[in-house]
Formats: structure tokens, C-alpha cells, sequence
């Protein structure tokens, strides 16, 4: 934000919102390996990535909406097969769960997108930034040792979000 001392980066929630909000929108084009430049100089003027924090809250909200349809179907072998394309999703790769499930259910995929909104203003209220780039979710950890309590909440309120609301409003049926 303008306010900021110089050095440093301010996001505020509306930055977050939209861009956790349309980061896994841009995942599905294939494009997002171009915030690498983005993340490389914000490291480089500032030695911190907010950029990070919030897409990892998106990140996880796909996870959480994937874990919400497999909670919810009942055939035992598209479960399993959910299931296994989850745990990447908590790596920080969500194209398994993108193109396995949430996109062609879109549902679940407009969740996780609301989810990704709300923990990407949140980690932008919270001026959260990483140390480093290119890994989010649980080994995201790493670069949050110095904030993990927010870090964490980030990651819980994405997944939280999306997975409360394709709980809620998926139906078993449509899978």
C-alpha cells in the first residue's frame, strides 16, 4: 500500500481477496508460473513474499473442497480415487484436484474459490509473508517459522471455507 514504509509490502484484504480469490482461476489456463517474477522481486526489494501466503490459502481451499466431495460420495472407489488426488493438494499441487474433481463438479471448484478469497484477505489483514517461494501448504511451512500461528489459520480458513461449503451445497448426486 501507499502508507508503507519503504522496504516493506502492505497488502490490504481487498489485494488478498482477489488474488486468492482468482489465483487457482489462472492455475487451470496453466499461466501461473508467471508470478514467479513477481515473487523474485518482491524477495529481492523486500525479502518477503506476501504473494505466497495468500495462494496458499487458495491452494488449500481446493484440497478442502475435494475433501468435502469425498466425504460426501458414496461410491467407495471414486472416494479412494479422491482421496489419493487430495494429499498433492497439501503438497501445494492442485491440479490433480482441479481437473479430477472440483472443475468438473464446478461447484466445488466456486467454493474453493470463496475459500481462497477469505483465507487470501486474511493473509493479507495479517500481513503475512514468507521467506522464500515455490512451496506453500505443509511445506510452506519452512518459510513461516517466525509467524506459523498464521500461517496455520491462513491454511485452516481456506480449507475450512471451502470444505464447509461444498459440505453444505454439494450433493452426492451430482458426482
Amino acid at each position: 500500500s501507499k502508507s508503507s514504509p519503504p522496504g516493506s509490502v502492505r497488502l490490504v484484504p481487498d489485494e488478498g481477496v482477489v488474488g486468492g480469490g482468482v489465483h487457482q482461476v489462472i492455475v487451470v489456463f496453466g499461466v501461473h508460473h508467471v508470478f514467479n517474477a513477481l515473487e523474485v522481486q518482491l524477495l529481492a526489494t523486500t525479502g518477503v513474499d506476501p504473494f505466497n501466503a495468500i495462494i496458499t490459502g487458495a491452494i488449500i481451499a481446493q484440497g478442502g473442497a475435494a475433501a468435502a466431495v469425498a466425504a460426501r460420495t458414496k461410491n467407495k472407489k471414486k472416494r479412494a480415487l479422491y482421496v489419493s488426488s487430495i494429499v498433492p493438494a497439501f503438497l501445494g499441487i492442485t491440479e490433480p484436484v482441479i481437473f479430477g474433481i472440483n472443475l468438473r463438479l464446478m461447484k466445488p471448484f466456486l467454493y474453493a474459490l470463496v475459500g481462497g478469497a477469505c483465507a487470501g484477505g486474511l493473509a493479507s489483514i495479517l500481513h503475512l509473508a514468507g521467506t522464500g517461494m515455490g512451496i506453500t501448504v505443509l511445506p510452506g511451512t519452512l518459510l513461516y517459522l517466525d509467524h506459523l500461528g498464521a500461517y496455520i489459520l491462513v491454511n485452516i480458513v481456506g480449507f475450512a471455507v471451502a470444505f464447509a461449503l461444498t459440505y453444505l451445497f454439494f450433493r452426492p448426486e451430482e458426482d
